[in-house]
């Protein structure tokens, strides 16, 4: 693509897609769905309908992050998860875990689907065939999703996307990402980190009671702990490895966790989890292979 990704979501009129069918797809039945996701995970699912998709964390124990997920509820009130994560049966299992009494059950249906990801312009008409469209707000950007059925994907494909939008190459995706500062699986969103580390505190209910890890999660808010925030890195030039550690002066201040090149004059940047007392403007030193690189805080 001969503009950046940056230029081109700003024009009314363009829009690009992306291909992210690896991501974990779940599939929940049962009257206790809603319940058993509001019981472990940190957004309050209670105020799911079907026309308002939720966005919530799976936390474990120690209220770091299992994955991010979107919940939507289908129109004959079945819930299906979408994630980050490309380990669905991971994902499944952690699901599973807390099924105790609940009338659930759970099944990963990434076999069953396409799913695409549509930056710039929406696509307005995507209803039909058992197509679910949702909106997911991270970092700095608000995306579009379409999970199609795989028997409807050529349609899909031909009457939609292709008239609509075009196809994006994934490390112009990377370099988007990046800038918009959206954490991703597995480098941002892992059991390394927790939410407010990934700057995810929206979605955290902070009135719903009890969730898997809360009372961590709420110890780091209250009492001001939270020691990195994830940020947005310029980079002298692409190291050797990531993720890698970053320097201030001979101390650890963080750590590199996404590159990815920038277009024409701007370089390399990057996302990674800086001490909370960095400030936007410094330069932390990144060692890779037998030299030094920079990285500027950005904010």
């Amino acid at each position: 693509m001969a503009e950046s990704l940056t230029q081109k979501i700003t024009q009314p009129l363009e829009s690009s897609w992306l291909e992210v069918s690896e991501r974990t797809l779940i599939l929940m039945k049962g009257p206790d769905c809603e319940d058993l996701l509001q019981r472990i995970s940190t957004n309050d699912v209670l105020s799911l309908n079907s026309g308002h998709p939720v966005q919530t964390i799976l936390t474990n124990e120690r209220g770091r992050i299992i994955d991010v997920v979107v919940v939507v509820k289908l129109p004959h009130g079945d819930l299906l998860v979408s994630g980050q994560s490309t380990e669905p049966e991971r994902v499944l299992e952690w699901l599973e875990k807390f099924i105790i009494m609940e009338d659930v059950r759970v099944t990963s249906v990434i076999r069953e689907y396409r799913h695409v990801i549509v930056l710039g312009q929406p696509l307005k008409e995507t209803a039909g065939k058992g197509i679910v469209e949702f909106k997911e707000a991270l970092g700095k950007a608000l995306l579009q999703h379409c999970i199609v059925p795989t028997a409807h994907w050529r349609q899909f494909l031909e009457d939609v996307l292709e008239k609509s939008a075009a196809p994006m190459d994934r490390n112009d995706y990377e370099s988007f990402r990046i800038e918009s500062r959206i954490p991703a699986w597995p480098f941002e969103l892992s059991e390394n980190f927790n939410p407010l580390e990934a700057r995810l505190e929206q979605l955290v209910s902070w009135t719903k009671g009890c969730y898997v890890g809360q009372e961590v999660i709420a110890r780091l808010d209250t009492y001001k702990k939270v020691q990195k925030y994830l940020t947005v890195l310029e980079c002298s030039e692409r190291p050797e490895e990531i993720p890698v550690r970053m320097f201030r002066r001979e101390e650890e201040a963080g750590v590199l966790t996404s590159v990815a090149e920038g277009k024409g004059e701007e370089g390399v940047h990057g996302l990674g989890y800086v001490k909370s007392d960095v400030k936007p403007g410094e330069v932390l030193l990144v060692k890779s292979g037998s030299g030094t690189l920079e990285a500027k805080v950005r904010g």
